[in-house]
């Protein structure tokens, strides 16, 4: 088995969490990653903050070409 996946494709996962919806109930929507950009006051009481706006959809471009 020659792992070359790791050089000619996408990683594991499709691309990532970063690159698919999130969704959760309304309930739950405290404890959601927050937005780095918006101030604490703002961002709700997450648990994480997300690195990105946009995940790591990048990704994807480079394995389409």
């Amino acid at each position: 088995h020659l792992n070359l996946h790791k050089t000619f494709c996408i990683p594991h996962g499709g691309g990532g969490p970063g690159v698919g919806p999130v969704a959760a109930k309304a309930h739950l929507a405290p404890f959601m990653p927050g937005d780095a950009n918006k101030a604490a006051h703002e961002a709700g009481h997450g648990v994480a903050i997300s690195a990105s706006n946009f995940g790591s959809a990048g990704v994807l471009p480079i394995s389409w070409a």
